[in-house]
């Protein structure tokens, strides 16, 4: 397990507790505060000239926290970059092999572009078979016979409408398929283009979409995962850097048995004698049997779209399901149709699986997702729930290092819902035992669930910003934050908003949005606190 806690580090650009410059003052500050005044070295760092230095409350820190940005539905994380560990040992194998490095740049281009304009199937493969020549001979044995029933210019107008027909069938389906045609990765040169065009993003992606769950849910912390389409195992290196020697059993499922060796080599690194069962850690081939819920957090990225129609991805979903004891993870790509199959799987979960499991993010309801809705009404493709996040390329050895670029992302997290034990307690006495604290935690995780999000990048004009929101309520409205309806540090914190953060503001619908967002005290109680930091 050596190897493995190599990679549990976290990077300098990616920390989930911010210290900055001005917690650091303010902790000096108290320090001097509580010691003697008298003391001339005290003395000595007081400005010469001016008043004493401003000493911030807590109630005031949480207002400048807020203002800026940092506050509890912030969700974004800074630039992501790869670990170390792996980017040698993926540099090792580029350059094991004289030439095999411009061979792997050259496939790791073509599969990029192709695996961003693949599209999942709509229709199962047996209903995407359509022999156009047997339907035609069919449609021509109908018209023979009719006979004489129809002149010999009828007769050619018909079949030329036939085979306009037949191949309008034929794109349609074709269509509906999304083109889609199985990936063999059962190369090692191929699985090598994958992971320079896929590693990078795939962990970044899986760094944001565990960050959410870390800020969300601090107390969770998974002993045993499962990850679906493990592929080069992204999954564990975000794992470990975001949860470091907290996770006993990895349970890695691919088809492919190149990956699973990748995926082992690139954790084994330079130890040979690394085994990966001693560790924790498991290659299979198949899901597990066991349907009972044994894994704390269940992962999925990328692997619904790889399969071959709705029929398998909903057992797939379904297996996933009982098998998961906390939370399960669905990640694909930033597109419509991927939109589309989330939307599949969310109709499917809310309705056989509502009492096991809740929509944990992004969607603070489970209703039908108002952007699409908005799509169908509106007959346009432009509305796509999806979340960015910035990650710095693979860094290719004796290579100029890339910039910082996006990755566009859907994902769905799923929560257990918690088991109703019976209590045989009247409710008497169940009020006067329960505590006051526990009743306000549970409240407010109640609440957490129904903040509104953020679903388009704000736009940010002279005075004032244009948000639009996804509610609890289930609708997408727009909201416009200015500096003279709403409060300072309110305003400041929405030009600070990204796509995908989360405003902490409970019961937020399209009738009281206006109304809620002036009300400060749904966040800081009375709202008595006023601060002006000075900045914009």
């Amino acid at each position: 397990m050596e190897r493995c806690m190599k990679l549990a580090y976290v990077n300098c650009h990616f920390c989930l507790g911010r210290v900055t410059k001005r917690t650091l003052i303010k902790s000096s500050c108290t320090s001097v505060k509580g010691e003697n005044n008298d003391n001339p070295q005290h003395s000595s760092m007081r400005s010469p000239s001016g008043p004493p230095a401003r000493f911030i409350s807590d109630d005031d820190r949480e207002f400048l926290d807020f203002a800026r940005g940092n506050h509890k539905g912030r969700m974004q994380v800074p630039a992501v970059a790869l670990p170390p560990a792996i980017v040698d040992s993926v540099n090792d194998m580029l350059y094991a092999e004289k030439g095999l490095f411009k061979v792997i740049k050259r496939e790791a281009a073509k599969l990029d572009a192709h695996l961003r304009s693949r599209n999942p199937p709509y229709l199962n493969p047996s209903e995407t078979k359509f022999d156009k020549r047997k339907w035609t001979s069919n449609m021509i044995q109908k018209l023979d016979d009719m006979g004489d029933q129809i002149s010999p210019e009828q007769r050619e107008l018909f079949s030329d409408e036939i085979e306009a027909e037949a191949e309008r069938r034929r794109k349609e389906l074709k269509n509906l398929s999304g083109f889609w045609r199985s990936i063999a990765y059962d190369s090692p040169k191929a699985c090598l283009a994958y992971t320079l065009c896929r590693a990078a993003p795939n962990y970044a992606v899986s760094i944001r979409v565990l960050n959410e769950i870390v800020r969300r849910d601090p107390e969770f912390s998974p002993e045993s995962v499962l990850d679906f389409g493990s592929g080069t195992g992204s999954f564990v290196w975000s794992l470990l850097t975001v949860w470091p020697r907290r996770t006993n059993f990895f349970y890695l499922n691919d088809v492919s048995n190149e990956f699973n060796n990748l995926s082992c080599s690139l954790l084994a690194g330079d130890d040979v004698d690394f085994n990966p069962t001693s560790n924790g850690i498991y290659y299979k081939l198949h899901l597990p049997a066991d349907v009972r819920p044994n894994f704390d957090l269940t992962f999925s990225g990328y692997t619904l779209s790889e399969l071959n129609g709705p029929g398998s991805r909903i057992a797939a979903v379904k297996h996933l399901l009982k098998c998961t004891k906390k939370y399960l993870v669905f990640v694909e790509n930033g597109t419509l149709r991927s939109h589309h199959l989330l939307e599949e799987l969310r109709e499917y979960v809310t309705t056989h699986f509502s009492r096991e499991f809740q929509i944990f993010a992004p969607c603070p309801h489970s209703k039908p997702c108002p952007l699409l809705m908005t799509n169908l009404k509106q007959q346009r493709k432009s509305l796509i729930c999806r979340t960015a996040v910035t990650y710095f390329p693979f860094p290719i050895r004796n290579h100029v290092k890339k910039n910082a670029t996006t990755e566009l992302f859907t994902y769905l997290i799923l929560r257990r819902r918690e088991n109703n034990q019976t209590n045989f307690k009247s409710e008497v006495e169940e009020s006067a035992i329960e505590d006051f604290t526990s009743r306000e935690i549970k409240r407010t995780k109640e609440e957490d669930f129904s903040w509104p999000r953020v679903v388009q990048q704000p736009r940010r004009r002279s005075g004032h910003v244009v948000l639009r929101l996804c509610c609890s309520d289930g609708t997408a409205c727009e909201s416009i934050v200015s500096k003279g309806k709403h409060p300072s540090f309110f305003y400041k914190s929405c030009k600070f908003a990204q796509s995908g953060d989360r405003l902490p503001l409970p019961n937020l619908g399209t009738e009281e949005l206006h109304s809620e967002l002036s009300d400060v005290t749904s966040y800081f109680g009375d709202g008595s606190v006023t601060i002006d930091d000075g900045t914009e």
